[in-house]
């Protein structure tokens, strides 16, 4: 050591930057392994592992990620449903798009004051559905048509295809099977409902075949049994469905349970939430004076609400046709009240 102490600050601070310069060189720094020399850059380990790690965060939020409790979603649909801890719940995938095609065959507006909209009917032929000649095969018929609304004088027509589309499957619940009960549009593509089975299949329309997408199962969905799904609609890019809406009784009236008060949301990407909505079909009940063993049963449902016309519509058809109770028909109509019939209504009149 120096007796200058100037000195000795000078030579520490020349080692100092010594180090750092060895340190912070842009030389890479080399590594002699067996015959071979390992040369490391300190910036492009930085940059690679800074590319890892947001590829990582990117990963971590596609993935869907389950959790435990009440969502929003459900909170904003069912009001004072409960859910008593029953559920598969799931967060939405933030990378999912939903496709909001719908109707999915425009309907066409006629300058004479008609519209005309593209419908099918698909049946529920209970134990008829079996196939007379195929073994372990269940069938249903789908029919499509043109229903024509004449916005004026409030009057319905139908027209239907020749063609009668069979639509087979291979899968059944105590030797019953595609008892399909309600048809319904979500994200872009048309899905039947399954009531003896608890299946949601996707209706190809194309190839005139069914694809099974989602096996519902009954009340909280930790039964064995499928979910006897009566109606479906969509609301807030969600598929929601639900049975008859009452007590499961013996033919003598006696209680069982209450699996079919329960409802039952799926995402687009096909995960279910189970929601106990006893209480909520009991109000619904009791406000037309009904109280069990007296029954209230719910076969159709809809998010959104029809005028008058509509509903008149819907009435003369349902007669007209005199639909039987094998034969659930679904007719989805334009809102009365949407800009584009506001629109052409205005048109006709000026």
């Amino acid at each position: 050591m120096s007796s200058n102490p100037s000195e000795d600050m000078i030579d520490n601070s020349n080692m100092v930057l010594d180090m750092r310069q060895a340190v912070f060189s842009r030389t890479p720094l080399s590594y002699r392994v067996g015959n071979s020399t390992l040369h490391v850059q300190t910036k492009f380990v930085t940059l690679v592992a800074a590319v890892g790690l947001v590829s990582l965060l990117v990963l971590f939020m596609i993935m869907p990620t389950s959790r435990v409790g009440t969502s929003n979603l459900t909170n904003d649909i069912w009001g004072h449903g409960e859910e008593h801890g029953h559920g598969h719940h799931h967060q939405r995938n933030w990378f999912t798009f939903y496709n909001s095609t719908y109707p999915l065959t425009q309907p066409v507006y006629s300058d004479r004051g008609y519209i005309k909209y593209r419908i099918a009917v698909v049946t529920d032929l209970d134990t008829d559905s079996k196939h007379p000649t195929d073994k372990n095969t269940w069938i249903s018929y789908l029919k499509k048509g043109h229903l024509t609304v004449n916005v004026e004088s409030e009057e319905v027509s139908v027209e239907w295809d020749k063609e009668v589309i069979s639509l087979k499957s291979n899968m059944a619940y105590g030797g019953r099977g595609m008892e399909l009960s309600e048809l319904i549009v979500f994200n872009g593509k048309l899905y039947a409902v399954d009531d003896r089975t608890g299946i949601i299949y996707e209706v190809d329309l194309h190839e005139n075949k069914v694809i099974p997408w989602v096996v519902l199962t009954d009340g909280n969905g930790r039964n064995t049994k499928g979910f006897k799904s009566e109606w479906a609609t969509v609301k807030d890019e969600t598929l929601i469905v639900g049975g008859l809406g009452k007590e499961w009784t013996t033919a003598q009236g006696e209680l069982l349970n209450h699996n079919p008060q329960w409802v039952k949301t799926i995402s687009t990407r096909g995960f279910v939430e189970h929601h106990d909505w006893t209480r909520n079909y009991e109000k619904l009940r009791e406000a037309i004076g009904i109280f069990f063993p007296g029954e209230l049963l719910q076969l159709g449902m809809m998010k959104r609400k029809m005028n008058t016309v509509a509903q008149i519509s819907c009435c003369k058809l349902l007669r007209d046709l005199k639909i039987s109770r094998s034969v659930m028909l679904v007719i989805k109509l334009t809102p009365m009240d949407s800009p584009a019939l506001n629109l052409y209504l205005a048109q006709r009149r000026s």
